[in-house]
C-alpha cells in the first residue's frame, strides 16, 4: 500500500511540474518557449483575430474600389466634359477676360477695368494655382445681379472674395461695383 501510495504521489508530482513547468508557462508565454517565433499561444490568436480583422476590412476596401473604378468607368462623356472645366490645367487668362467682357455686355454693364493678378500667398489649396481677377463694372443694381448670378452657374469655379459698390453724387450716374474672384488652375 506505501508503494502505491508512493506511486501516486510521485505521479501527481510529475504531473503537476509537467503543467505548471512546461505547459502552463509555453501556453502562457513564459518559461521554456517550443514555438520559437512566437511569445505565446495567446498572442498568437490576438495576432490571428487581429489579421482576420485586417484581411476583413481589405476584402471590404477592394470592393469599395472595384465599385468606384465602375462608377468611374461609366461617367457620361458631358459629366467629364463639365469636371475637366471646372478647374482648368492652365487657366487662359485673354479667354477668361473675354468672357467676362461677354458676360458683362450680355448683362448690360460696361466692363471698365481688369486687373489679372496671380495670388502667391495660397495656403488655403495648396493643390491649386489660384488667381485674383479684380473687376470694375458700370451699370444698373439688377444688371450686375445677373451678372454675379451667370458667374454663379459658370461650369468654371470662382469663388467672390470681395463686392463693393458705390453711386455717383448724381442721380443718373451708375453704380460702380468692384468685385474680385478667386480663379483657380491645377499645379
Amino acid at each position: 500500500m506505501q508503494r502505491e501510495n508512493l506511486i501516486n504521489i510521485l505521479l501527481y508530482v510529475i504531473s503537476l511540474t509537467l503543467i505548471f513547468g512546461v505547459a502552463y508557462p509555453i501556453y502562457s508565454g513564459g518559461g521554456i518557449n517550443l514555438l520559437q517565433k512566437s511569445n505565446s499561444i495567446l498572442s498568437e490568436l490576438t495576432e490571428k483575430k487581429e489579421l482576420d480583422n485586417l484581411y476583413m476590412i481589405a476584402g471590404e476596401l477592394r470592393n469599395v474600389g472595384e465599385n468606384q473604378g465602375n462608377a468611374f468607368k461609366n461617367i457620361d462623356f458631358e459629366t467629364i466634359d463639365r469636371i475637366d472645366k471646372s478647374i482648368a490645367k492652365t487657366l487662359d487668362i485673354p479667354r477668361v477676360i473675354n468672357d467676362f467682357s461677354v458676360m458683362a455686355v450680355n448683362s448690360n454693364l460696361k466692363l471698365a477695368n481688369v486687373i489679372f493678378t496671380k495670388n502667391t500667398n495660397n495656403k488655403k489649396y495648396p493643390s491649386l494655382n489660384t488667381y485674383d481677377i479684380s473687376l470694375t463694372l458700370e451699370g444698373e443694381y439688377l444688371n450686375f445681379k445677373s451678372f454675379v448670378q451667370v458667374i454663379e452657374q459658370s461650369l468654371e469655379l470662382y469663388n467672390i472674395k470681395t463686392l463693393t459698390f458705390s453711386k455717383g453724387e448724381s442721380p443718373n450716374d451708375p453704380f460702380k461695383f468692384n468685385i474680385i474672384l478667386e480663379a483657380f488652375e491645377l499645379k
